[in-house]
């Protein structure tokens, strides 16, 4: 992921702000849940809703992630992208 910018979660184009702050809260619940509530990661996505640095950050702290739990972080935030069919 590193050396392009990030187009999938919260760091995606487009999205207005009220979709940016839902994907920035179910990334900080998956992660949560995936890494524990003390982990620094949880907080940088935290923080990540109302500044832009820690958005960066957020995005370095998931690459720096063991294999493990970076895939089933990002496995649950595309789940939670999908628009459900109706």
């Amino acid at each position: 992921m590193t050396g392009a910018p990030a187009r999938f979660g919260p760091w995606a184009d487009n999205l207005s702000d009220a979709e940016r702050l839902a994907r920035w809260r179910g990334l900080r619940a998956a992660a949560f849940l995936l890494v524990g509530p003390s982990h620094p990661f949880v907080e940088t996505l935290r923080r990540a809703e109302t500044d832009a640095d820690a958005a960066q950050r957020a995005l370095i702290e998931l690459e720096a992630l063991p294999p493990l739990p970076q895939r089933r972080l990002l496995s649950v935030l595309i789940r939670l992208q999908e628009v459900p069919q109706r």
